[in-house]
């Protein structure tokens, strides 16, 4: 960090990898206010990260006993869904019965924490909840995690395959100083930005393509075969396969604005006027969808951490249940589920008429589960259990938004 006058900073690199960094001289830093760091007598700062118990307002630590008991057992599970969340079981024996075997299926695949989260959910909307109201809201979180992860691999491989077509056909008219061997047009140093190159940016990313492939060759008599027929010049189209959507979208986010701009073109087509340039808002937003449903992260509910980038079009045709659309509200919207999903409704809308196939079917079977939920929406409250403006983002008209008419 840049030297301070006030509290005498100091600019380091930290290898962050390793947990230290040298110093040149006996120093004191702080690490993004964060991470308190101590030095030893060689010179090394070592990092001292956080560590358990993490801190908390509540001075009252009693309830840390009745923690670790309901953990022990099923039992003590529905005993606190009962106390905490205000979760009503039934009064009629055998159907208690059902009730709690019915708990006890649902911890055999879900996390309690996860269980706990959305029992939460519900208690911020009504003060009490049925248990079944609380188990279908878990299946329906089930369901949007599963559909997510398994419509993403079109997506995917669709823009991978369609990336590097584009680029095979103009990378010459794209690069000032074109490479000769045009498959490798990902090795050519003129298609990213200086800052990306000079800062050694480039040079990582490649070492993280080359250690894919490396790794996939130990693994695979295919890859082995494609290398030596290449020579060890990796064409486009072996490589995308390799590496994983994340390096890829290292690998756009990085290229010159103009050449991400005539991408987009080709990309989008006639549609480009609805959704504008917005590449690589758009890959990051179904990256970080894709990565939160693949890690089991909570879907319902959840803020994420991606913000695409709406067009002033998008934000016209979306109907927020009769309000107006303030600054704030967009900043909010723009990191719900509906957001990540609008964005891969993109993607799937250039796909051949199969996929598409796909994508309304997923529609209108989320739409079913939303009618199943028991939602409505009076005097701009919603009732029922699956809550699909306050708690996923969705405006009113949000079928007409994701349903793609497939002619």
């Amino acid at each position: 960090m840049d030297k301070d006058s006030s509290d005498m900073r100091y600019h380091i690199d930290l290898d962050l990898t390793k947990n230290t960094v040298r110093a040149s001289k006996k120093i004191s830093i702080i690490v993004n206010d964060l991470i308190e760091t101590k030095e030893s007598d060689k010179g090394v700062l070592e990092i001292q990260g956080y560590s358990f118990p993490i801190g908390h307002d509540k001075k009252d630590t009693k309830d840390k006993i009745f923690f670790d008991k309901f953990l022990l057992d099923d039992e003590g599970k529905y005993n606190y869904l009962k106390s905490n969340y205000q979760i009503i079981f039934s009064g009629n024996a055998t159907i208690l019965k059902k009730e709690k075997d019915d708990l006890s299926r649902l911890l055999k695949i879900n996390s309690f924490s996860r269980i706990c989260r959305l029992a939460g959910i519900l208690k911020a909307y009504k003060t009490e909840s049925h248990i079944q109201d609380l188990l279908s809201l878990c299946d329906f979180d089930i369901f949007l995690r599963s559909s997510i992860i398994r419509l993403f691999p079109s997506i995917e491989i669709f823009v991978k395959n369609n990336f590097s077509n584009y680029m095979l056909n103009t990378y010459k008219s794209l690069s000032e100083n074109p490479i000769p061997e045009i498959a490798t047009f990902y090795l050519d140093p003129n298609i990213y930005t200086p800052k990306f190159v000079n800062n050694g940016g480039l040079e990582r990313m490649l070492s993280q393509f080359a250690e894919e492939i490396i790794r996939q060759k130990k693994s695979e008599k295919i890859v082995q075969t494609l290398i030596c027929e290449s020579g060890g010049s990796i064409p486009s189209w072996i490589l995308f396969e390799e590496i994983t959507f994340g390096e890829f979208n290292t690998l756009i986010t990085q290229l010159k604005v103009g050449i991400q701009k005539q991408y987009e073109e080709y990309l989008l087509g006639g549609l480009l006027s609805q959704h504008g340039h917005r590449i690589v808002s758009n890959l990051n937003t179904v990256q970080i969808l894709r990565n939160s449903a693949s890690h089991l992260s909570l879907i319902y509910g959840k803020k994420f951490a991606y913000s695409p980038k709406m067009t002033e079009k998008f934000w016209q045709d979306f109907n927020y249940w009769g309000s107006n659309i303030d600054e704030s509200k967009i900043d909010t919207l723009t990191h719900s589920l509906f957001s990540g999903l609008y964005t891969m409704k993109i993607f799937y809308s250039l796909m051949p008429h199969n996929e598409v196939k796909h994508w309304d079917t997923f529609v209108k079977k989320l739409n079913q589960r939303i009618q199943d939920g028991n939602y409505s929406s009076i005097n701009n409250r919603e009732e029922g259990f699956i809550l699909i403006k306050g708690e996923m983002g969705f405006p009113k008209n949000w079928y007409d938004l994701l349903y793609i008419p497939n002619n």
